[in-house]
């Protein structure tokens, strides 16, 4: 996780829980975002590589009417990788900070 120390020149404060509490010390503050630990080419990348490692089994039943039965299924899949990534990225599923 992706972080930033933020130093500020005034004390810290006296009250219980502070982070230094001795004259003249600096304070001092914790700036923490979530890693994206797969950028947009690399999600791409997973979905191609996904779609066509689901088409393998694909290859066996060209030309019968099972090809179509599987298809919508395969195709449902990919959908819902790439939907959850679109849910991932609006902040609308993950890590909650209230906890588990």
């Amino acid at each position: 996780m992706p972080y930033e120390w933020v130093k500020s020149a005034e004390k810290a404060p006296a009250q219980p829980g502070a982070f230094c509490n001795v004259p003249g010390a600096m304070a001092f503050e914790l700036h923490l975002w979530p890693y994206r630990s797969l950028p947009r080419k690399g999600f791409v990348v997973f979905i191609a590589t996904t779609a066509t490692l689901l088409a393998f089994p694909l290859l066996a039943v060209i030309g019968s009417a099972v090809l179509w039965a599987l298809l919508p299924f395969l195709a449902l899949a990919v959908a819902k990788l790439e939907f959850g990534q679109q849910l991932l990225e609006l902040g609308l599923v993950g890590a909650r900070e209230d906890g588990p």
